[in-house]
């Protein structure tokens, strides 16, 4: 019993190391053109500086266009 938790261990300990190493070190850069028309999107549906829910625009605008650089189309 005592060694299957011991093998337990050292997988889940080879796993994170793995996933640390692998993963980089910074986000990639977001695009600008996608935070340029993000903001144009918003300023003509007149959700601008603040959205219907008082989150500031800028900043889901920075959140959307971080997860996909076609957030706001092409």
């Amino acid at each position: 019993m005592r060694d299957m938790l011991y093998v337990s261990a050292i997988v889940w300990s080879v796993t994170v190391g793995v996933v640390l190493l692998t993963s980089p070190a910074e986000p990639p850069p977001i695009d600008a053109g996608c935070l340029e028309r993000g903001y144009a999107s918003h300023r003509d549906a007149g959700h601008w500086p603040y959205l219907a829910d008082g989150r500031l625009t800028a900043t889901e605008v920075s959140r959307l266009c971080a997860r996909s650089r076609v957030a706001y189309g092409r």
